[in-house]
């Protein structure tokens, strides 16, 4: 490598230098356009590409908590559906004057209402689950790309934008 070579790799590192309001400062005061367009599905697909990546054991386990959080959302639509048609046996039931299925009634409610309560607990416990072990793919992954090839220093030095790397 020659002078000429390093030099050229230094000032591709080092930003323009900023004007007196910077082009962050002035896109902050523009009113915010949200849509659905092209950029999120490739922002979507990069992530899918991170957290679905070729390790085996991260796509079982992705695989394995995806596929329970759908089982348990289908078994929670299942009960819920019966859970709705409650209300009118009960007014069935009252207005029969029958008193044995009404007990029946107010003990499968009961159980249907202790069941969708477990279900839904479940899939909370799932859904945190998922978020915890994509959020910890996501940090292992940028924290390999920030201290790859010394990102993080020249971060830190040359780039005087980032006040916390």
């Amino acid at each position: 490598m020659n002078n000429n070579q390093i030099s050229n790799e230094q000032t591709q590192l080092i930003p323009p230098k900023p004007s007196k309001q910077s082009e962050q400062e002035r896109d902050f005061y523009k009113p915010k356009k949200f849509g659905f367009n092209l950029k999120v599905i490739k922002q979507t697909y990069g992530l899918y590409k991170i957290i679905f990546n070729d390790s085996k054991l991260k796509l079982k386990m992705n695989c394995f908590l995806l596929i329970s959080l759908l089982a348990i959302s289908l078994l929670d639509q299942y009960v819920g559906y019966y859970i709705g048609k409650i209300p009118s046996k009960f007014y069935l039931y009252l207005l029969s004057k029958n008193k044995g299925e009404f007990e029946n009634l107010v003990i499968q409610a009961f159980l249907l209402f202790v069941s969708i309560t477990f279900i839904k607990t479940i899939e909370l416990f799932i859904e945190d689950c998922i978020g915890f072990y994509w959020r910890l793919i996501l940090t292992q992954y940028f924290h390999k790309k920030l201290f790859k090839n010394k990102i993080y220093y020249q971060l830190i030095y040359f780039d005087k934008r980032i006040d916390n790397p």
